[in-house]
């Protein structure tokens, strides 16, 4: 069940008494929490009535003993129980899951049991089917690039402000899918337009801090160009960032391959649209990887590839040091000779 769902129970303020959150989506599951605790529970009383507790460090009648307790002053009690092992593959004792799934068809009418998962559950395991069938399970998927572009809209028309569509589609492609890192960009361009209304492209340019993705199309420009400086500067910033050089290297041969199917359906005389559907990515993405392609020849971008994949072997295998091997890589790539 999607989280949706949750936010319909929240708004008729209607809760079962048991739930579960699983998925990936760490942000809006965290948002949902914090928006039922405004709305379930008296805000005067609240210290009393809201438990949360952490699945590694307690057991299950600890649990019971929690939702058996009675509210004070208020009509329910929230007990969230967080990443409890018996729910995810291969982990807690068949006794305690029996027990567990014995009680979630006896939780008082004045409790609400939520088991907050970080990341996939084991949908296997009969206590989910337990709590499948007597609560909810809300799964909070990724969202995907539309999903995020209406979040980003909705964002902006509370804040009484607003961006083209293109410009929405934009500031997303170059934030990623990461809705913490969304929310967090997007607060630091509302606030610095101020009293501007509408946000524009410049400004998105200069303040907004780009993705893994976008930054490996700059350092795949600064090879195009043959400016070995340039991406290893750029390789310098993604490193300064925590990415591991395993990840950069497979962000390259991504990009790589694009631009190989850009200049491929380029010579067959596709349009920018048609080649933005057969790649599945946004249309600007696809003007992008096509402007690039200009800078390599077919031969080229074969070699590039066959160059990465050969740098993660001998890198995997202990016969190249990880990040001196990627560094040869970009500087061999600068080196040869510039497409026409």
């Amino acid at each position: 069940m999607g989280y949706r769902e949750i936010f319909n129970d929240i708004s008729n303020k209607k809760f079962k008494k048991l739930y579960l959150f699983c998925g990936e989506e760490e942000f809006v599951k965290e948002e949902v929490l914090n928006r039922m605790v405004d709305t379930m529970l008296r805000p005067d009383f609240r210290d009393l009535n809201y438990v949360v507790m952490d699945g590694n460090d307690i057991s299950i009648d600890d649990i019971i003993n929690a939702c058996e307790t009675l509210p004070f002053m208020d009509e329910k009690r929230l007990l969230i129980v967080k990443d409890l092992p018996l729910f995810y593959a291969g982990k807690g004792q068949q006794s305690d899951m029996e027990k567990l799934k014995k009680y979630t068809a006896d939780i008082p009418d004045t409790s609400c049991l939520v088991f907050y998962m970080r990341g996939d559950v084991d949908k296997r395991k009969a206590v989910y089917r337990a709590v499948k069938k007597m609560g909810k399970v809300i799964s909070f998927d990724r969202l995907k690039d539309y999903e995020i572009e209406t979040w980003v809209q909705g964002r902006l028309k509370k804040q009484r402000k607003s961006m083209s569509a293109d410009d929405i589609r934009y500031f997303v492609y170059l934030v990623g899918t990461n809705l913490q890192d969304v929310d967090n960009e997007l607060n630091k361009l509302i606030s610095y337009a101020d009293n501007d209304t509408v946000i524009k492209r410049p400004v998105i340019d200069k303040l907004v801090t780009r993705a893994l993705d976008n930054t490996i199309f700059q350092l795949v420009d600064e090879i195009g160009k043959k400016s070995a400086s340039g991406a290893l500067v750029l390789l310098d910033e993604l490193l300064y960032q925590g990415q591991s050089i395993f990840a950069i290297l497979g962000m390259i041969v991504r990009q790589f391959r694009l631009i190989s199917q850009a200049k491929g359906y380029s010579r067959q005389g596709y349009s920018k649209r048609i080649i933005a559907q057969k790649m599945g990515t946004p249309e600007f993405v696809a003007d992008k990887c096509i402007q690039q392609a200009r800078n390599f020849t077919l031969q080229e971008l074969e070699q590039a590839l066959k160059d990465c994949l050969e740098l993660d072997y001998s890198i995997k295998s202990g016969n190249m040091l990880d990040r001196l091997g990627l560094e040869l890589l970009i500087i061999n790539m600068c080196i040869t000779k510039k497409a026409s």
